[in-house]
């Protein structure tokens, strides 16, 4: 596919940077400008999905702890937060 743009001043002094220094051709940059930008718009709409289906769900988080933990929780919490001070 071939591509014509139209670049404002600003852009176009930041493509002709990317040029400089990267020692790439004009495809190569703007190859992997676009391999950029659809990999940042594909995982932001993967985590809102993902995002979505979780609070869909009702599931808040999980952990693991020991089985005493549920009944000395109130102690455990005060000594981490006496550590933390």
């Amino acid at each position: 596919m071939r591509i014509n743009a139209r670049l404002e001043r600003e852009m176009a002094l930041k493509f002709r940077r990317l040029l400089a220094l990267t020692k790439q051709s004009q495809t190569e940059v703007i190859k992997r400008a676009l391999d950029a930008y659809f990999n940042e718009v594909s995982g932001a709409i993967a985590q809102s999905k993902g995002a979505a289906i979780l609070k869909s769900s009702g599931f808040v988080g999980c952990g693991a702890a020991g089985r005493e933990l549920s009944r000395s929780y109130k102690t455990a919490l005060t000594r981490n937060l006496k550590q933390k001070v």
